[in-house]
């Protein structure tokens, strides 16, 4: 037995060693990438976890004129169409998200709710433009202003309904369809079957071995399952960690774990991998690809920690004078005050590996590790599947949507307090 001080201490110093490697796990990967761009050695099977030196031959070499090969890799060529596509995407994108929601927080009209639900579930934002008539609104009276606003305010809500449900409506029915063929010249099929998923199962189809969906599905559902509950915990602790404690460096962590947020997770993908190849973890390993997504859980910590923050100081200081550990206080009493935004983090990091195809392409590279993702792409790859198996291709991505809708429909209520209530205050 030991006393309530010793307890604290205890407490404190685990919490202090799980920010200082999850600290490491961060930036890790990106002081390594940045070592070896400066390294002298091409190569990446070099036994040496760090350069033996360094130079800037590799920076000179995506320059036009940097390398013999340069007109096979034109780098900076790819760095104007990238910017060029981001920055003209960003700009319409913003109008667009800024004039829908401030329609749908301001106007009622009926189906806004199932509008809302729509877009909720399928997660995202079209971008296109449609703003033209606006430019005619100063030449005419004031009560015209208003109907012509809401007219053309309405316009655009159909038109983005029709945008979101219209590629989901036609794969669903070419996954119906009796056309397995991508190059049929109808929109709509003339026909409609289960044949297609019942391809999808054991014995369904001549060359289920060679497609093995089933088999896929177990994978996803195994690897997005165990990231899922190691991502929950670290964004928790980080979250409960950053929200209570006040130590140095915390503003600053905060502030590295937001820059690195912004990164897109492919930058560090090839690090990660060569780095788990060390350990043996890649390629076709389990583990390597639930590590690969789980350990940066805790930089996705703001929304978390907003709501911890909502989440009274009294009941901490309570518990404290009647002798609980920070580490009591956060199992036994935050946690069940919490149960919004936990199950708004544990459908978010359920989501992404269920979902994901770059970092499970790059992982798994035999057909019996693929996840669904990679897998139903081999649907379509080549010359001749497209023609033939199509209809299967869509017929997977409905059967595996399905999941994630049912998900959604039941938790709705709690992801969407768990959101707005981690967006409230942090």
């Amino acid at each position: 037995m030991i006393g309530l001080r010793s307890k604290r201490i205890a407490t404190d110093t685990a919490i202090y060693i799980i920010l200082t490697v999850m600290v490491f796990i961060w930036l890790f990967p990106l002081v390594w990438m940045i070592l070896r761009a400066f390294g002298n050695e091409p190569s990446s099977t070099s036994a040496m976890v760090f350069p033996e030196g360094y130079t800037f031959e590799n920076f000179k070499q995506l320059f036009p004129g940097g390398a013999s090969d340069y007109n096979a890799f034109p780098y900076m060529t790819w760095i104007g169409n990238t910017l060029l596509v981001a920055t003209c995407s960003c700009v319409i994108s913003t109008l667009f998200v800024l004039m829908v929601s401030y329609a749908l927080s301001r106007l009622r009209f009926k189906m806004r709710k199932k509008l809302m639900n729509i877009a909720l579930i399928l997660g995202l934002f079209p971008g296109f433009l449609s703003m033209i008539a606006m430019y005619f609104l100063p030449m005419i009276g004031l009560r015209s202003k208003r109907i012509a606003t809401d007219t053309a305010i309405y316009i655009i809500l159909t038109v983005m309904v029709f945008i979101w449900l219209f590629p989901l409506v036609w794969m669903i029915l070419r996954a119906f369809g009796n056309e397995p063929s991508s190059t049929s010249a109808m929109v709509f099929p003339e026909g409609y079957t289960f044949e297609n998923f019942k391809q999808l199962f054991p014995g369904g189809a001549s060359d289920y071995n060679a497609f093995p969906y089933m088999t896929w599905i177990g994978n996803t559902l195994l690897v997005a399952t165990c990231s899922c509950v190691i991502s929950t915990l670290f964004v928790l602790m980080v979250s409960y960690a950053l929200s209570r404690l006040r130590f140095k460096m915390r503003k600053k962590l905060m502030n590295i774990a937001l820059i690195l947020g912004l990164f897109p997770g492919f930058l560090s993908m090839i690090a990660m991998y060569f780095m788990f190849n060390l350990f043996s973890l890649t390629p076709n390993n389990y583990i390597g690809l639930i590590l690969a997504y789980s350990l940066g859980a805790g930089t996705g910590y703001y929304i978390v920690k907003g709501f911890f923050d909502t989440v009274p100081l009294a009941i901490d200081e309570a518990a404290r004078i009647d002798g609980a550990t920070k580490n009591r206080i956060f199992w036994t009493m935050i946690i069940p005050l919490s149960k919004p935004i936990i199950i708004y983090t544990i459908l978010t990091n359920f989501i992404g590996p269920w979902c994901d195809y770059i970092m499970a392409s790059v992982f798994m590279t035999r057909s019996k590790y693929y996840t669904v993702a990679v897998g139903i792409r081999k649907f379509i790859e080549g010359f001749n599947l497209p023609k033939t198996h199509f209809a299967r291709f869509c017929a997977g991505g409905v059967l595996i949507s399905v999941p994630i809708v049912i998900l959604y429909l039941i938790m709705q209520k709690f992801y969407v307090s768990g959101i707005t209530g981690g967006a409230a205050k942090g």
